[in-house]
C-alpha cells in the first residue's frame, strides 16, 4: 500500500489484507486502520457505491465482498470497536440487510446481505451494538 502508487494501480488491494489479516490483530492491520485510516477511505466508500450501484476506482463493487470486509473485521473485537467508531457503519450495514430496488440484484447479493447481518450478529455478541455510543465504549 506505498503511497507512491497511484489508486488505480492498487485498486482493492485493501482487501485482500482484510480478507486475509482482519480476523486478529496484527501489525498490517494496525497499519491499515492507525495509519491509513481504511475504514472511513475505503470500507464505508465500497460498500456505500456497492449499495448505490455506483464506481468505486474505477469497478463497479459487489455487496457480497463490500460487506464481507465488515464482516472479517467483526470478528475481532478490537476491530469490530473501529467499525463502530465510524457513525456510518451501522446505518450502512443496516441497509445492506435489506434488498434494494435501486440496482439490479446479482446472485451474490443474498449472500451479501447476509455477511452485513452477520457483522451486525458479531458487532453485538461483542457487547458494542445496539447500546453504543461511537466513542468506542458501550453504553
Amino acid at each position: 500500500l506505498d503511497s507512491d502508487v497511484g489508486w488505480r494501480r492498487k485498486n482493492v488491494a485493501e482487501s485482500v489484507i482484510i480478507f486475509l489479516l482482519g480476523h486478529d490483530s496484527c501489525r498490517a492491520m494496525d497499519t491499515l486502520l492507525q495509519d491509513l485510516d481504511v475504514i472511513p477511505r475505503y470500507c464505508i466508500p465500497i460498500l456505500q457505491c456497492a449499495l448505490d450501484g455506483t464506481q468505486f476506482r474505477g469497478m463497479y463493487p459487489h455487496l457480497l465482498y463490500s460487506a464481507k470486509l465488515f464482516h472479517v473485521l467483526s470478528r475481532s473485537r478490537v476491530y469490530a470497536q473501529a467499525v463502530l467508531l465510524n457513525e456510518n457503519s451501522v446505518p450502512l450495514l443496516l441497509q445492506a440487510c435489506v434488498r434494494s430496488s435501486k440496482r439490479a440484484d446479482l446472485e451474490s447479493d443474498g449472500r451479501g446481505r447476509c455477511l452485513a447481518l452477520q457483522t451486525l450478529r458479531s458487532l453485538a455478541r461483542h457487547g458494542l451494538w445496539p447500546d453504543y455510543d461511537n466513542t468506542g465504549r458501550s453504553e
